[in-house]
């Protein structure tokens, strides 16, 4: 046995039995891991993504993979995407293509459970990734590169240098596409492959070995800053709260881990070091996150969430009457017609008989006394209550939202039959035989 194929099966033992699907581009790297995956007797599938920007060759890309899957008797997947049509609403091409493939891959992961995606890296790549992420300024999680194993991301390749994986394909005699592209130095890490690093390498013989020595330390810290900072993180998730000197008191290493255990940029910290500093009701604005700003008020940060939901149109909108909320300058309640029930319902939707709302659906903030008949449980709960049991922070209190069910003319007095995101009511059953209708907030 190959000491790549007896490495691998000893390695990955543990998920021999689990579906691995390959993100598979029909070059080297990809097509010998997909071969050896598939000798070792592994549950593979390959999936394609073609962008159609290398004209005929992407398409020759494409029909050579599934060819190739077809002979070893592979599962295959392919999507097709006109990449170059979505740079008109700007963007950079790398990060696009990235971001869709990603996506769809996740799809699959998300569809099969305790299955991985494998990649196939290898060193020479995580090399490269080591210095690109210096460049970034990114922390030890950039300069830890890539994982072996990370979730259900898995590079089994990561051990063997490319040389290596060529030798195995050769003696195997299989066959691949090359990717005319890669010869391009107009985009950063083809630059630094093909010009950079040859350079360096002449110069310093053992740089992949210090590198690779460095990588492995950096992924010691890593995991070490993971395990320190991840109860802070939960805290925040669980409470939207942070104490001051709590995050004053991590060093820089750490305080970047927090922010990015919360999906925040690195560049934020600075940021938060001088909103620490300013009066109460100072905050800080963000975009693209679940967190819409963190404010400062005595020795806290409250993490003020998003309250937005996507969906589609719906049927009726209906404004929050005086809404005037940290997140948003307008919220609607949104009311769509639909056919049938999720098998799981969650707290940031419900689903009603229209047959059983006695007069108007409104959005509107809780008040004192309003009550609701939580699913799943006997009698009714005060909002109030709800609020609390939540660890609803103080100044996101006076905003949470509930929909009621009213006549016209009286708004207060009325069954509520959500708390939005904390809490739904008595939903519709399967029983049910009226007109059903989900209810979500955009």
């Amino acid at each position: 046995m190959h000491f790549l194929e007896s490495h691998i099966a000893k390695t990955w033992k543990d998920i021999h039995s689990s579906t691995i699907f390959i993100g598979a581009s029909g070059g080297l790297d990809s097509t010998c891991l997909a071969f050896l995956l598939k000798k070792l007797n592994f549950k593979v599938e390959v999936l394609h993504v073609n962008y159609q920007l290398r004209g005929d060759d992407s398409e020759k890309d494409a029909q050579f993979i599934e060819e190739f899957c077809a002979e070893q008797s592979i599962p295959f997947h392919k999507n097709k995407i006109t990449l170059s049509s979505q740079l008109q609403y700007g963007g950079n091409l790398q990060e696009l293509a990235r971001n869709f493939r990603y996506d769809w891959f996740n799809e699959f992961l998300a569809k099969n459970e305790g299955s991985f995606l494998a990649l196939a890296h290898h060193k020479n790549d995580q090399v490269e990734t080591f210095f690109l992420n210096l460049s970034r300024k990114s922390g030890a999680m950039g300069l830890a590169a890539m994982l072996e194993k990370n979730g259900q991301f898995i590079r089994p390749f990561l051990p063997f240098s490319k040389e290596e994986i060529e030798e195995y394909a050769r003696a195997n005699e299989l066959t691949w596409r090359e990717d005319a592209s890669n010869a391009s130095n107009k985009y950063r890490r083809n630059f630094l492959r093909n010009s950079i690093l040859p350079i360096l390498k002449s110069q310093i013989p053992s740089l992949e070995e210090s590198v690779l020595l460095l990588v492995d330390q950096f992924q010691k810290k890593q995991k070490e800053l993971e395990t320190k900072v991840e109860p802070l993180a939960r805290m925040v998730e669980q409470n939207q709260t942070l104490n001051i000197d709590d995050f004053l008191q991590l060093d820089t290493l750490e305080q970047v881990e927090l922010l990015r255990q919360l999906d925040l940029p690195a560049s934020k910290v600075d940021d938060l070091k001088k909103l620490s500093e300013l009066e109460n009701g100072k905050k800080l604005a963000l975009s693209n996150s679940r967190f819409s700003s963190i404010v400062k008020k005595d020795d806290t940060f409250y993490f003020l969430r998003n309250q937005t939901t996507p969906s589609s149109a719906g049927v009726c909108e209906v404004s929050a009457p005086n809404f005037s909320g940290n997140n948003c300058e307008e919220i609607k309640l949104i009311i769509e017609k639909v056919s049938s029930l999720p098998k799981t319902f969650s707290k940031n939707e419900i689903y009603l008989d229209a047959s059983k709302v006695k007069g108007e659906l409104i959005l509107r903030k809780w008040q004192i006394g309003d009550r609701i008949k939580p699913i799943g449980m006997k009698g009714s709960k005060l909002i109030s209550d709800v609020i609390k049991d939540a660890g609803v922070s103080p100044l996101q209190k006076a905003d949470v939202l509930v929909v009621v069910d009213t006549s016209a003319s009286s708004a207060t007095v009325a069954e509520v039959h959500w708390c939005v995101g904390l809490c739904v009511g008595r939903v519709a059953l399967a029983s049910d035989r009226g007109q059903r209708i989900k209810l979500v907030i955009v």
